[in-house]
């Protein structure tokens, strides 16, 4: 068990937007459940982990190529992600995408990976 994704829109018109670049394999465009941040209009579906600073785990280039993908798209007003036992009233920049991205370059998994040893058992350090 552990953080997944969310990741969520809200549309200029409020109908599915045209976005500059397809999403990646395996994401898709579905109207916002009522759980959905307030005014979002639409969910990208997915099965990732959150990725973010202290808890480095989710594919972050394929989520921030799904943010970007939205950025990019004129037909989107607003863009969230969080982890799904966070607030996500926040929406999340395109700052937000750099700062990520930049600690995903200096870091990548391997603050959680160093948690654990080759036999799965947690790490001293």
């Amino acid at each position: 068990m552990g953080v997944d994704a969310c990741i969520y829109l809200k549309a200029r018109n409020g109908d599915e937007p045209t976005l500059c670049d397809s999403l990646p394999h395996g994401c898709s465009m579905v109207d916002a459940k009522e759980w959905a941040p307030h005014g979002a209009t639409h969910e990208i579906e997915q099965c990732w982990r959150y990725y973010g600073p202290g808890y480095e785990r989710g594919p972050w280039p394929s989520i921030a190529a799904v943010l970007m993908t939205l950025h990019a798209s004129p037909d989107v007003e607003t863009v969230w992600y969080f982890g799904d036992c966070s607030g996500g009233d926040q929406p999340f920049t395109p700052q937000r995408v750099q700062e990520f991205s930049a600690h995903y370059m200096s870091e990548g998994n391997r603050p959680y990976n160093r948690k654990f040893t080759s036999l799965g058992t947690p790490s001293a350090g």
